[in-house]
């Protein structure tokens, strides 16, 4: 802590929090992790394991979210080839939407879009499964 030279009170400075100790506030407050289990994740010097594959999906919606849509496209499509329901759900509506939403990035391709959406809604995603009602009602 230091002082102020004018008046002489002290002077806090506050760091921003990091984003894990933002997350295990927001674990305790939110979603009611029990404190002990906080103050051991704190504690412990090893990080989480992360999952690969939901990590690359949030790759996909970074790109997504910057306008990138080409590269999002080939995210979401890499990792619904891979099993990933969301990523086939994503994939699906883009594709189903095409040009009229992403411009020249993302060329429209029912026939492609069906197929990921299919997929996507056997594994109960239900914007897919939507979807799949919406592409049989077009027919």
């Amino acid at each position: 802590m230091s002082t102020n030279v004018q008046d002489d009170k002290p002077i806090t400075v506050r760091r921003p929090l990091s984003q894990r100790a933002r997350g295990l506030i927001y674990m305790v407050l939110l979603v009611g992790v029990p404190v002990t289990g906080v103050i051991a994740a704190m504690v412990t010097s090893k990080p989480a394991p992360v999952n690969i594959a939901v990590a690359d999906v949030y790759a996909g919606h970074q790109a997504y979210y910057r306008g990138q849509f080409q590269l999002a496209l080939q995210i979401f499509e890499r990792h619904a080839l891979a099993g990933n329901a969301e990523a086939a759900e994503r994939a699906g509506m883009m594709l189903l939407v095409g040009q009229t939403l992403y411009g020249e990035q993302v060329p429209s391709n029912p026939e492609r879009a069906a197929v990921f959406l299919a997929e996507a809604a056997q594994a109960g995603r239900a914007g897919a499964q939507t979807a799949l009602n919406l592409l049989g009602s077009a027919d």
